[in-house]
């Protein structure tokens, strides 16, 4: 689960032991693709485009300014 530090639910997965992951930013899609590329960015590996899909007919996508 990945959620906002300040989502209300976050205190209730807490409670029972759910295993969670915080986001400081919203965790949309976009956010999620910008993760994902700035951690396999940082591990040096050549990389033009993050776009992990929605639905089978929705993605969002993040490339480098």
């Amino acid at each position: 689960m990945l959620l906002h530090p300040d989502d209300p639910v976050l205190p209730l997965l807490q409670e029972v032991v759910e295993s969670v992951s915080l986001m400081s930013t919203n965790p949309t899609a976009e956010n999620i693709a910008r993760l994902i590329f700035d951690y396999v960015e940082a591990g040096s590996f050549p990389l033009v485009e993050v776009a992990p899909h929605e639905t089978d007919s929705a993605l969002a996508s993040y490339r480098k300014p």
